[in-house]
């Protein structure tokens, strides 16, 4: 069970710290979303 927990936490953060860096980066800019361009990044993950 610790063998397929432990990475799967590890995705699910590292997933969350990049979807708040680009809401964060979005408030900060006051410009929308660019999904496009954010799209390549999350499909990495």
């Amino acid at each position: 069970m610790l063998h397929w927990t432990i990475p799967t936490l590890c995705i699910i953060v590292a997933n969350l710290a990049l979807v708040f860096r680009i809401i964060r980066q979005k408030l900060r800019l006051h410009r929308p979303i660019r999904w496009c361009q954010q799209r390549k990044m999350t499909l990495q993950l």
